[in-house]
């Protein structure tokens, strides 16, 4: 056992060059001047080991994402550079056939930089704004654990609390009276962050035995999220859903080759895997 305590800084300059962007049949090129940014980061990490087995640990850090130009929105705004403080404590065990984890985390994020489709001039593009500020905060935990030999199991969890604090002109898709669409702008402050549930778990296990001298093995993963939102406005929902994937590999004894048969998600449950507008309707 003992206490230990380890941490460093890191100095990170990033520059654009060459940006531009075009718009139009005529093919107007927009180019423009270089962009430099430049932090220092820090991080520093705290851990008491109990056990050769079981330590709790607690650590903060320091990230940024650099400053970049909107070429994809085709505008020539600078997103500026987001900022993260992140803290974490949490404890880990591995003995035996058991390991378990469970950490508690906390984001303050600082001019978050955010992508959303909007209209421009009815053509949908890809738009990265600042949202001024936003947090985040969470507990996750995984175990996993061998029930006999060649049986093993493990579940993990995870929930979350992800919202803008501020966010004063967030993409706002609206259906006109003559049946087109277009995007406005709208304050989504409070609003939960975009492609984030509250919840989300798997639960997986796995069995291995020998077969034709080589090896065989048969798995199977379920998992679960609750709803969440694909824009930061919270206009269009996936709600909660579950997948299972089972998968059969035989190993030749040589390691050399294998055979495999598998199903991402058999239960053919159905969801949005994105959400994308234009002046003729929202997919």
């Amino acid at each position: 056992g003992g206490f230990f305590l380890t941490g460093g800084l890191r100095y990170t300059r990033d520059t654009v060059n060459d940006a531009y962007y075009t718009v139009g049949a005529a093919r107007t090129t927009t180019t423009l001047p270089q962009l430099k940014t430049s932090r220092l980061t820090p991080r520093l990490v705290a851990r008491y080991e109990f056990t050769p087995d079981t330590n709790i640990y607690a650590s903060y850090s320091r990230g940024y994402k650099a400053a970049i130009y909107n070429v994809g929105g085709l505008v020539n705004d600078v997103i500026k550079p987001e900022e993260l403080d992140a803290f974490e404590v949490g404890i880990k065990h591995a003995a035996g056939g058991l390991r378990a984890n469970i950490a508690g985390w906390y984001y303050n994020y600082r001019q978050q930089q955010v992508v959303a489709g909007v209209l421009v001039n009815g053509i949908p593009v890809s738009r990265i704004t600042n949202a001024a500020s936003s947090k985040m905060y969470g507990i996750d935990a995984d175990v996993a654990y061998r029930l006999a030999p060649g049986l093993d199991i493990s579940a993990s969890a995870a929930w979350s609390h992800n919202r803008y604090d501020t966010f004063e002109a967030a993409p706002l898709v609206v259906h006109n009276s003559n049946g087109s669409f277009s995007t406005l702008t709208q304050d989504a402050s409070g609003f939960r962050m975009l492609r984030s549930p509250d919840f989300s778990g798997n639960l997986g296990v796995s069995y291995e035995t020998g077969l034709a001298e080589g090896k065989l093995v048969l798995s199977g993963n379920l998992y679960y999220t609750s709803s969440f939102y694909f824009d930061a406005g919270n206009q269009f929902r996936q709600g909660a859903y579950e997948t299972l994937g089972l998968r059969a590999e035989w190993t030749a004894p040589s390691d050399r080759y294998s055979l495999a048969i598998s199903g991402k998600n058999v239960t053919d449950n159905r969801y949005y895997t994105q959400v994308a507008s234009n002046a003729l309707g929202v997919a």
